[in-house]
């Protein structure tokens, strides 16, 4: 080797050394203080210790409930502030300050709506005790920041500093959620607008039905799944064949919806006597983790001693989702109608309202870019919200929940800690202003009940899950819906409750949330006849039902497939590979079945192609122009449109460029068979388990070298379960966590979570307790012995 290539060689590796060293001190430096004592200048009454144990579940023990939330704070600081300054900035729209350009459109979306003012004013109308909640957890969150001996490595590599926090923050948290559970509603309400227009109440009615054969509320009411239209209602006359369709492209589906599965027992059916809750969140994976585990001891308000176990939402100064030992509740997004497109009649500055004419509020907001001039951002906002323009050009007012400064005090929430009966956690759920969930509750004497948690508007004659006309808008919400009015069912009636963002009730209550995106029913279907079937329940029981991955809707298509696939004698090599996989399936979504991925992949490439064929249809009967963008015209419960469809197979829905159903139908199978052949290279590799791989990543690893990036990632684990099934799991939206207790009996209970507590790479906690959620495995509820003690004393 020549001399100066020695030479290079040797700079080369001491450069690389360098920067290796200098990295590993400058993360191992963020890392967080984890024993001993810290002086804190703040407003903590008095000495609290965080501990930890092995899988780094935060014990907080404090005199009271402020200085807990000054821990708990201080804890969140530490472990995860870039996860909770993301959602922030996601609500306020100010992500480009992190990311530059590439989110741009992104806070556009939210700036519009200027959660960051209306944050504000909802914190002026807060009652004073419950705004010291959020400052000194303000306070806790900037002490725990500024005990790491170097920013979060997050900033490093984006090479911005971390904010302070403050209460503002907070509330832009809780904002988030609503995003999460509710963004998507207004679109919807667009789809369902277009489906009118193309063929009245009846296409309506029967592509997005109220009701299926799956349907499973808890009050017993039915929605029969409406007949097929004529041909004179309406005729497909847009064709299937994307290398023809002019429309953007269309997704495989509108998304994951976040939701989760949620049931709970009175003490009549189990076999100690005590109620047992279970919960699973549904929700986007990524790395930090939603939750962040977490038990609370201090003592409260009334004198009793508080001992808290569940999981807090980074961000807030609360238990999420837990127990207080004499009660235990859960959430599940109610997927009512929370949000509302009011079309409005305007010139260039005024618009219409039933009061007169009003001139719009215009304002400008500005988006700091990093790296780049601020964007600035014009917003013509009416009182009912502001103006967007929709793909057709009409403009509508964008009316939200989310806007509404009643609706947003979730402090309310944190008297959880001194709810003694389910009826006691029901009315505090009914004062809180948190995105609507289902809210399921299950106490100590045995009673359970479920009712809505958050704020309900108070709805009247007009509905408003499509666009409303705005010379009817205030008859469609008309104030606030007291507590005493809430929509409730209780042990008094059932033994069992479950809920699965499916319509839960029907008639009266069901107006009084309102006709959202209800999901299909076929989890909560299924939950139900797990429910029926057991005789005696206990914890384990109920993490049985947790894993119940049973191929209920996938089954009508792989016996479609089976009947018109086995009588034909030119099946191609492929087409004969998956016969035979469709033939030897488990009926579930399992790890290791071929014939579950060819069945629920050609489902969703069905579908795909009616929904093509629909959009293309409402441009050649010029209902949208060809230059409207995407739009998915189907919801959750349009399962039992296609199901009919599909085995009906009418000659006035098949998509043009077909003669006859079944050409249609081996197209479909071939597309989906090329696409699993070209990602797994032979059909039986094509797995469940693999095509449904964990792909839960840290939102920045993506910009890393893979060597670099891979670390930050869980393990691509193969995993069983989908959409519609209890086992909800796909690649990056799914059980967030497992959670079953009986409230009082908590050393019995469980709580699984992917992921691990620290959102550091370094921290033994990073992916602590991620394997007992990959397989299946029941982590104890309660923490272990604990190895690290932090005393934070106030000075």
């Amino acid at each position: 080797m020549p001399r100066w290539l020695k030479q290079l060689t040797a700079a080369v590796f001491i450069l690389v050394l360098a920067i290796g060293t200098f990295v590993t001190f400058t993360l191992r430096a963020s890392l967080p203080t984890l024993d001993g004592e810290i002086a804190v200048n703040s407003g903590l009454g008095a000495p609290a210790t965080l501990a930890r144990d092995d899988k780094g579940i935060a014990v907080i023990t404090a005199a009271n409930r402020l200085d807990a939330a000054y821990a708990m704070g201080f804890a969140h600081g530490q472990d995860r502030f870039f996860q909770m300054d993301l959602a922030s900035r996601l609500a306020s729209g100010e992500l480009a300050e992190l990311f530059g350009n590439i989110a741009v459109e992104a806070d556009k979306k939210y700036r519009v709506h200027q959660l960051r003012r209306r944050a504000d004013e909802a914190l002026a109308q807060i009652p004073a005790a419950d705004r010291a909640i959020l400052d000194i957890y303000a306070e806790g969150v900037n002490a725990g920041l500024a005990s790491l001996g170097s920013k979060p490595f997050e900033y490093h590599l984006l090479r911005v500093e971390p904010k302070q926090w403050s209460p503002t923050e907070s509330m832009l948290v809780s904002m988030s959620m609503f995003i999460q559970m509710t963004g998507k509603l207004a679109q919807s309400d667009y789809a369902r607008d277009l489906l009118l227009r193309a063929g009245g109440e009846t296409l309506l009615e029967f592509i997005q039905p109220q009701g299926t054969q799956w349907d499973t509320a808890i009050d017993g009411t039915k929605y029969a799944t409406p007949a097929i239209p004529s041909e004179a209602t309406f005729a497909i006359n847009g064709t299937s064949e994307p290398e023809t369709n002019e429309l953007a492209a269309v997704s495989p589906e509108p998304g994951p919806m976040n939701g989760s599965n949620s049931w709970a027992i009175s003490g009549t059916k189990t076999s100690h006597g005590g109620a047992l809750l279970s919960n699973d969140p549904h929700l986007g994976m990524a790395i930090p983790h939603i939750w962040y585990r977490v038990q609370l001891n201090y003592t409260n308000a009334s004198g009793n001693a508080v001992h808290m176990n569940g999981v807090s939402f980074p961000g807030m100064p609360a238990m999420a989702i837990g127990t207080n030992g004499n009660v235990a509740w859960s959430m599940t997004n109610s997927a009512g109608d929370w949000a509302d497109y009011i079309v409005l009649e305007h010139d260039e500055t005024h618009y219409q309202t039933p009061q007169g004419r009003k001139a719009f509020d215009r304002q400008n907001e500005t988006i700091l870019v990093k790296g780049e001039e601020p964007v600035t951002l014009e917003i013509d906002d009416t009182i009912w919200g502001p103006a967007v323009t929709l793909e057709d050009g009409q403009r509508a007012a964008y009316r939200w929940l989310v806007q509404y400064a009643e609706a947003l005090n979730p402090l309310p929430f944190l008297n959880l800690d001194d709810a003694m009966t389910a009826a006691e956690a029901a009315d505090i759920a009914h004062r809180s202003g948190i995105s609507p969930f289902n809210f399921v509750v299950a106490d100590s004497a045995g009673e359970i009940l479920w009712t809505i948690l958050g704020r309900i508007p108070e709805r009247g004659s007009v509905p408003s899950e499509r666009l409303v006309p705005w010379q009817q808008v205030d008859d469609t919400w008309r104030g606030w819906l007291q507590p005493a009015d809430y929509p409730m069912i209780t042990s008094k009636k059932l033994d069992y409750i479950w809920t699965a963002n499916n319509r839960i009730v029907g008639d009266k209550m069901r107006d009084q949330i309102g006709r959202g995106t209800y999901a299909l029913g076929t989890r909560g279907w299924l939950i139900e006849q797990d429910l029926i079937a057991t005789e005696r329940f206990d914890e384990l029981r109920m993490t049985e039902m947790l894993q119940n991955n049973r191929a209920e809707t996938v089954s009508g298509w792989r016996d479609h497939l089976l009947d018109w696939m086995e009588p034909l004698t030119d099946l191609s090599a492929d087409e004969h590979s998956a016969l035979t996989a469709l033939t030897d399936w488990t009926a579930r979504a399992a790890v290791d079945d071929v014939g579950y991925t060819v069945a629920r992949e050609y489902q969703r490439e069905f579908t795909r192609a009616i929904n093509r064929a629909l959009q293309e249809t409402l441009v050649n009967n010029e209902v949208i122009s060809t230059e409207h963008d995407e739009v998915w015209l189907f919801n959750s419960n349009s399962e039992g449109a296609l199901a009919k469809i599909r085995d009906q197979q009418p000659a006035h829905w098949l998509p043009q460029g077909f003669d006859n159903w079944l050409a249609f139908q081996r197209s479909v199978l071939q597309s989906v068979l090329s696409d699993l052949v070209e990602k797994h290279g032979a059909l039986a590799q094509a797995n469940w388990g693999k095509h449904n791989a964990l792909q839960m990543h840290h939102p920045l690893a993506s910009a890393l070298p893979a060597f670099l990036g891979d670390h930050l990632n869980m393990p691509a684990s193969e995993q069983a379960g989908d959409s519609y099934m209890p086992l909800a799991q796909r690649p990056k939206h799914g059980q967030s966590m497992r959670f079953v207790v009986s409230p009082g009996k908590e050393q019995d209970g469980f709580l699984i979570m992917p992921g691990g507590q620290s959102g550091h790479p370094l921290s033994d906690f990073y992916t602590a307790g991620h394997a007992d959620w990959v397989n299946a495995e029941n982590t104890p509820l309660l923490p272990g012995a604990v190895i690290h003690t932090l005393t934070l004393s106030p000075q």
